[in-house]
């Protein structure tokens, strides 16, 4: 899959799974994407997250909690999604305040 293909698929998986809200059918986002692009998957969903409400920020929550118990993400795709978004979280705040207190569930 190339980066082009993996970033359509995010995008569409990232619509449907917050409108959907779906925890079971948002495992396949994972299983369904080459590991080499789960970085991208992390990103842009917490992207969306931390500019959202907190219900969707504890939904995301959950998902990525699933998602290591079921060994469906290695924590370096964690972390190399999650730094991005760490390292302008505190520019983020200031049009979402609730941006912090998400990422950190997240």
């Amino acid at each position: 899959m190339t980066e082009e293909q993996a970033n359509k698929k995010i995008a569409e998986d990232l619509k449907e799974f917050f409108a959907v809200r779906n925890l079971d059918e948002a495992e396949v986002y994972f299983t369904s994407l080459p590991a080499i692009h789960h970085f991208r998957l992390v990103d842009k969903f917490t992207s969306r997250a931390v500019e959202a409400k907190e219900a969707d920020g504890q939904l995301l929550a959950d998902f990525f909690a699933r998602a290591v118990e079921k060994g469906l993400c290695s924590s370096a795709a964690f972390e190399e999604g999650l730094t991005p978004i760490a390292e302008i979280i505190d520019d983020i705040a200031i049009d979402a305040p609730k941006a912090m207190s998400i990422y950190v569930k997240v």
